[in-house]
């Protein structure tokens, strides 16, 4: 994107796993873009749940204020995770929902996610996914909606 260098996620919640194994989640999320003197315009903040068990889960995001334009946008997204070796292999689908149609004429894209995080002490992952999305499928989206290639560095404190 040419109007962000970079984009940083914070988040902070509280999980609860009930007797039964089963995990409730309840979070923020604030969604920060860095790069020119307009990126913080576009920054917001989104309330997350989640439901998991055995390595499965499914989360419902919501944001009112989605990209800094007062659009409101519903992201529900279903996810597995498994040990492997030292870390763990993630898969995961979502479906993005703006009732504004604002995803170049869309009300709705998909977007998937294949991923594998290495812990490297107990405070910190490295990760590594393959990002797509199929809002490209109909347009000439190359610029914007490109497969790739996303690294992360998460610190837990």
């Amino acid at each position: 994107n040419d109007a962000f260098d970079s984009e940083i996620e914070v988040f902070g919640g509280k999980k609860h796993t009930f007797e039964n194994e089963v995990g409730l989640d309840v979070g923020l999320i604030a969604n920060t873009f860095h790069g020119n003197r307009f990126s913080d315009d576009f920054n917001y903040v989104e309330l997350q749940t989640a439901v998991s068990y055995e390595g499965f889960v499914a989360s419902v995001n919501f944001t009112d204020d989605f990209m800094g334009s007062d659009l409101h946008q519903f992201t529900t997204k279903l996810s597995y995770t498994e040990a492997v070796s030292k870390g763990f292999i993630n898969v995961s689908v979502s479906l993005i929902n703006n009732e504004e149609n604002i995803y170049l004429g869309e009300d709705s894209y998909a977007a998937w996610e294949v991923g594998y995080l290495h812990p490297v002490s107990k405070d910190l992952d490295l990760s590594l996914s393959y990002v797509g999305t199929d809002l490209d499928d109909d347009l000439d989206m190359d610029n914007i909606a490109q497969d790739g290639i996303v690294a992360g560095l998460n610190w837990k404190f």
